[in-house]
């Protein structure tokens, strides 16, 4: 299969804000870098259905599954997918800040696609968010990214709700670690 290195955006308000959500952001997407390994693992497991398949994945990986936008579970896709494009992080996932502006990147499948996890930033407080894959850097894409990052539509009182639900979530995570 195909890969890319794909890219991300965020910027922030103000250095502050940028660095409040980076740590949240980056314990939200180690799970979803476990999550992509378990799906991995459970895909052919075909003596279970797609939906106990499903729910055990989000059950393993509530941070991925209260964070990201994922599509439903589809009884006729024995392999599970549905999922294809939609948990594209790996544990070789870089995100870091610079100012007030997060960075991430990651190479993941080609055909996958970030708008869930550019959703992810906006939801912790990003006002723009956009990305790009490798597979598209020219002169046209370049200004069909700039076009796509758009403003956040998430209000202060969402995005405080939550960083209070991330972090009671990876808390009782460390606390079960234990």
């Amino acid at each position: 299969m195909g890969e890319a290195t794909f890219y991300l955006k965020a910027e922030f308000p103000d250095e502050e804000a940028a660095e409040k959500a980076l740590g949240v952001i980056k314990e939200i997407l180690q799970d979803v870098a476990d999550c992509w390994e378990e799906w991995q693992e459970i895909r052919d497991e075909l003596d279970k259905s797609v939906k106990e398949r499903h729910e055990r994945l989000m059950s393993n990986h509530p941070l991925a599954a209260r964070f990201l936008r994922l599509p439903e579970p589809d009884e006729s896709d024995e392999f599970m997918n549905y999922l294809a494009g939609y948990l594209e992080i790996t544990h070789d996932v870089e995100l870091f800040r610079k100012g007030n502006v997060l960075f991430l990147y990651d190479t993941v499948w080609h055909l996958g696609s970030w708008d869930n996890i550019a959703e992810l930033f906006a939801k912790f407080g990003a006002k723009r968010v956009g990305w790009i894959s490798d597979e598209w850097i020219d002169l046209a894409s370049m200004i069909f990214s700039v076009i796509r990052m758009k403003p956040s539509r998430v209000d202060g009182g969402e995005v405080e709700k939550n960083f209070e639900e991330a972090l009671m979530m990876i808390l009782y995570k460390e606390t079960c670690a234990r």
